[in-house]
């Protein structure tokens, strides 16, 4: 397997160079459709922009997505390409909004001083 900088370049090799309107970003979002028979997953940004790749082996709706977009533009995110995507957890282990972090042990917030 291809480390991150390795496949970025291949893929960019690959696409032919990069435009000067295009670029490379991070993006991240929640898994909203599995499609298997397809093997196609969807993820949606918190903009709400809606990203495929293929793969579907080991997701599911409500996981974490960090991906590596290419862009062949920076005025369209909708046909933005994923490079690269990676699990990165579940919506349910996110901190509630009244997490404060007033609520961790004292020990915890006071480490390291």
């Amino acid at each position: 397997m291809l480390n991150g900088f390795a496949m970025v370049a291949s893929v960019v090799a690959m696409l032919g160079g990069m435009s000067p309107d295009a670029y490379i970003y991070p993006e991240t979002g929640i898994v909203t459709q599995v499609d298997c028979s397809a093997n196609t997953v969807t993820f949606v940004t918190c903009e709400q922009v809606p990203h495929y790749f293929t793969g579907c082996e080991d997701w599911d709706v409500g996981d974490i997505c960090s991906a590596i977009m290419y862009s062949p533009d920076q005025y369209n995110v909708f046909d933005d390409k994923v490079l690269s995507a990676v699990y990165s957890g579940r919506i349910e282990w996110l901190p509630t909004p009244d997490a404060y972090i007033y609520d961790y042990p004292a020990e915890l917030l006071t480490a390291g001083e």
